[in-house]
């Protein structure tokens, strides 16, 4: 699995108000959102004892708080959904069975021609 960055991530107006002890646990939400597929969602036990850091990340909106938990601020529009994912993963194999059974069928029909 893979998150999204943009390469100018480390000079976003949000990212250079933050601490950099923050910016790596901003990093740290992106990677388990997308290692986990949590459509953006972060735990709150995953950010016990950040709590200077998880102020600042909420203070510049990068994080939003959701009930006992937080959600990265839009995720879904730079790292898509966990449908999407799915969907995305389900298409790819599709097309890679078609790829295998087209040079299957070639390898096939290149035999009988010889």
């Amino acid at each position: 699995m893979w998150v999204r960055l943009d390469d100018r991530f480390t000079t976003h107006p949000k990212i250079l108000r933050c601490s950099v002890r923050a910016r790596w646990l901003f990093l740290e939400c992106l990677c388990y959102c997308a290692g986990q597929l949590t459509d953006g969602r972060v735990p709150a036990q995953l950010l016990r004892g950040h709590r200077k850091e998880l102020s600042e990340l909420l203070h510049v909106d990068l994080l939003h708080k959701d009930g006992e938990d937080f959600v990265v601020h839009d995720w879904a529009v730079y790292n898509g959904t966990r449908e999407q994912w799915h969907q995305k993963r389900a298409a790819d194999a599709e097309r890679k069975r078609r790829q295998r059974d087209r040079e299957r069928d070639s390898a096939q029909e290149s035999r009988r021609d010889h």
